[in-house]
């Protein structure tokens, strides 16, 4: 199988690309700098230099592939406040993908896959058939309706959510580095409500079922890549106070966006999600640290 993969310098498509090659396909990895595509090379992937936003070369690349796995998106454009734009790029990306892959189905015998990589916020229930809750400020949900609306009987289409935090040892999660700036600002570690509860997986853990999803995954279904179903942000603030020596203590919502900034919209979002469905349809075993494990190996300190 030849696989076009977005985002393959990245931490995920870096997992994900090296996964594929040690199954025998073909991976041709989208970089968008010359030391991007150097790591994509040495990888043993075909790289292209590019960015997820040229559409003509994603067009053309998806064209020659038998599957894509979309994992680029701009997650600090949309952190620095560019939601909207950001989640505008990504549906026109998504619909030259899906125009490449149509166009290229002349000599097919199997159907083609895009796989897109989105989110569990928003979901309106743990379950992987549940929608997407509408609100036009967050207009990330559309791209996974456009992808499910690609589907065809030639054109297989899924979408993985990932949770909040997908954690590796090696590096600190954005939304866990802004908890600690936060906390050494303002003096205390803050959390919103003691019941809002997000789900995590290992990036490790998130390449594997991309990979599985390409043979098992039912065409038209959300999957869901978690493992710990219900951390506490509670915890995950308690982890920090403890790692900087000060308290943990409740802010009140109002003052969520001045005290986190953007972060501060999603504490207080619960986010309890689960994945047997997912697991049932392909097979997924997670088996990487759990995430205050992984995190108290390492310690806070570590990562700065």
């Amino acid at each position: 199988m030849h696989v076009f993969v977005t985002g393959a310098s990245g931490k995920l498509g870096r997992r994900v690309t090296a996964l594929l090659l040690a199954r025998g396909d073909t991976v041709t990895g989208l970089a968008r700098s010359p030391e991007s595509a150097d790591r994509v090379s040495k990888l043993g992937a075909t790289p292209v230099q590019g960015v997820w936003t040229e559409l003509d070369l994603l067009r053309a690349e998806s064209a020659k592939a038998d599957a894509v796995i979309h994992c680029a998106y701009a997650h600090e454009e949309m952190m620095g406040g560019a939601i909207q734009k950001v989640a505008a790029d990504d549906r026109a990306a998504i619909g030259a993908m899906v125009e490449g892959l149509k166009s290229g189905m002349t000599t097919m015998t199997e159907p083609k896959v895009f796989i897109y990589i989105s989110g569990t916020f928003g979901t309106m229930g743990p379950d992987e058939d549940d929608p997407k809750f509408r609100d036009p400020g967050l207009p990330r949900p559309l791209s996974e309706d456009l992808t499910f609306e690609a589907r065809t009987e030639t054109l297989m289409t899924v979408v993985i959510r990932l949770p909040p935090i997908v954690h590796e040892v090696e590096s600190l999660h954005p939304f866990l580095q802004e908890m600690a700036k936060a906390a050494k600002k303002h003096g205390f570690s803050g959390y919103l409500q003691a019941d809002v509860r997000w789900p995590s997986a290992h990036y490790d853990d998130v390449a594997e079922l991309c990979v599985l999803a390409l043979d098992k995954a039912p065409s038209g279904k959300a999957l869901h890549a978690v493992d710990e179903s219900a951390i506490s942000t509670k915890d995950l603030a308690g982890w920090v106070g403890e790692e900087l020596g000060v308290e943990t203590k409740e802010v009140k919502k109002e003052h969520a966006i001045g005290h986190w900034g953007f972060v501060g919209m999603l504490l207080g979002m619960d986010n309890y999600t689960t994945a047997e469905k997912t697991k049932g349809w392909t097979g997924w075993k997670p088996k990487g640290k759990k995430l205050l494990e992984e995190m108290r190996v390492r310690g806070l300190k570590d990562y700065q």
